[in-house]
């Protein structure tokens, strides 16, 4: 499978709340930046995606580019949180591969508006 269809599946597998896929991605030392958040290592992920992350929903990608080993992913996300308020928010996904083909860095960046500059 390509880096590409590789992601492409990630979002499916994140919505589908299919964690052992989602882990499968990345490498031992991997990191995730998110948003002004940062998880070192597979443990400090896995353990994110399991039990700290919890809005569910459904990920639209609009856009996938690749560039050697980075893959850039543009989309919106669609759902609830824990209380069942509603989420959306347009982001940016970046994704690093390392020499063993897995996911070594993933920074993501979340749109909330312009509103947000003006204050």
């Amino acid at each position: 499978m390509s880096k590409k269809e590789r992601i492409r599946a990630y979002y499916s597998d994140i919505d589908g709340r299919d964690y052992d896929q989602v882990m499968a991605l990345f490498a031992d030392n991997a990191r995730y930046r998110r948003a002004d958040s940062c998880y070192d290592g597979k443990p400090a992920l896995d353990d994110f995606f399991r039990h700290q992350r919890k809005i569910h929903g459904t990920h639209t990608l609009e856009t996938l580019i690749e560039d050697g080993a980075l893959i850039v992913a543009i989309g919106r996300f669609e759902g609830v949180g824990d209380k069942g308020d509603a989420r959306a928010v347009n982001f940016t996904d970046v994704w690093t591969f390392g020499s063993d083909d897995k996911v070594v860095l993933r920074r993501t960046y979340l749109a909330f508006g312009h509103e947000y500059v003006l204050k």
